[in-house]
């Protein structure tokens, strides 16, 4: 009967949203008239596509980027509108702020490999990254302090033959502080 069937159909809808509310994407809903049942099974399996999709797109950029360290990675919004394409870019920005400071320390790191502290952290940032940036910055400068107080104290003594020369690098401790009282 109709009525066997409109009780039928709506069982199977509130199925397939139970299951969706609780996470299962797998359930679908098949067209069995051509009527509003029909028109909702159609809606329902389109949503739950648009959200796979989603789902499946945060999971492979969560991977690129988070677990295989492709910092140049964006997450795809092809097909996505609404409340789904600001989830994506969302995604988008958080990787590129955490990227661009990251990029930056390996950048730095990278030149002072090279025996380059001519460069600090550039970016601006704030928060945890401010402290970070200005952490970076502050042992650039020791660095340079310490550089330069030792090539000073070696001039004095090698070329200028002038003993007794100290070396002067404030705030220091550890093996910098060693190594100026090395130096001296």
């Amino acid at each position: 009967s109709d009525e066997q069937y409109a009780n039928d159909q709506m069982d199977r809808l509130i199925f397939a949203i139970e299951s969706f509310k609780n996470g299962d994407t797998s359930v679908r809903l098949t067209k069995e008239r051509d009527d509003k049942f029909a028109v909702l099974s159609e809606a329902y399996n389109d949503m739950v596509d648009l959200v796979g999709g989603v789902n499946t797109e945060v999971s492979r950029i969560s991977r690129v980027a988070g677990i295989e360290g492709n910092l140049s990675a964006t997450a795809s919004n092809k097909g996505a509108a609404g409340v789904w394409l600001e989830v994506i870019n969302n995604i988008n920005v958080l990787i590129e702020s955490i990227a661009n400071p990251t990029i930056e320390v390996g950048r730095i790191l990278d030149n002072i490999s090279k025996g380059n502290l001519s460069e600090k952290f550039q970016l601006t940032v704030t928060g945890d990254f401010k402290v970070m940036s200005e952490t970076i910055n502050r042992s650039l400068d020791s660095l340079n302090v310490f550089a330069d107080e030792v090539t000073r104290v070696a001039k004095e003594v090698g070329t200028d033959g002038v003993l007794g020369g100290k070396a002067n690098v404030p705030n220091v401790g550890g093996t910098w502080k060693t190594l100026t009282d090395n130096v001296n």
